[in-house]
């Protein structure tokens, strides 16, 4: 019997997410994520700050997006504003894939509701799917 590999079915229909609905339907917002991670290990979180800008410019329905700029308001000292851009993300995770979904709901209890219960245990199911 030949051995199986990749996703079952049933987790491939779970899982998949049309593009237009996932992540973000911009190549140019995509790519504006992916260079802030070169800028924030060459120049820090306040370089990054501005490709995180620069993606929701491009598709302000970008929910990592907004989660980025969270991530770098709070890693900036900036707690409110970083609230702000995580409840933005948190708002806008219908549109990310189930995986996605995860990180910002665990992201969002853990920084913004300080529900920290809710964030371990979400935390869990994202290790637990995507280990």
């Amino acid at each position: 019997m030949p051995e199986q590999t990749g996703e079952s079915l049933a987790t491939v229909q779970k899982l998949d997410v049309p593009l237009d609905q996932a992540t973000t339907s911009s190549l140019e917002a995509l790519k504006a994520l992916s260079l802030r991670n070169k800028a924030q290990m060459e120049k820090g979180d306040a370089a990054a700050l501005l490709y995180h800008q620069r993606a929701i410019e491009l598709d302000p329905n970008f929910a990592l997006g907004y989660m980025a700029l969270g991530s770098d308001y709070n890693n900036l000292g900036e707690p409110v504003r970083a609230s702000e851009y995580y409840t933005k993300g948190f708002q806008l995770r219908e549109h990310t894939s189930e995986r996605e979904k995860l990180s910002i709901a665990a992201d969002y209890y853990s920084a913004v509701t300080g529900e920290l219960n809710k964030a371990a245990q979400t935390y869990q199911e994202f290790i637990e799917s995507y280990g």
